[in-house]
């Protein structure tokens, strides 16, 4: 599930807080830059609390800190 999503000037640069619901640990990531549709998703899934599925590769960023960049994001 999204738990938290912080909005910032730069889109690249917005975090968003993903929480396991098969271990309860939690991970961070961020939003490319384009990814209105992605936005979307993460904004429907926070407020619904709907299960995701995050699809990421970790050495991809989006340059604006450590945490992978989403490519995409299944909502349940």
């Amino acid at each position: 599930r999204i738990i938290a999503l912080v909005g910032h000037e730069v889109e690249a640069c917005a975090v968003v807080t993903f929480r396991s619901n098969a271990t309860n640990t939690t991970q961070s990531f961020r939003i490319p830059n384009g990814g209105e549709q992605i936005f979307a998703a993460v904004m429907r899934a926070l407020v619904s609390t709907r299960d995701v599925q995050v699809f990421y590769d970790p050495q991809l960023t989006t340059g604006c800190g450590p945490e992978p960049k989403i490519i995409f994001i299944k909502l349940f």
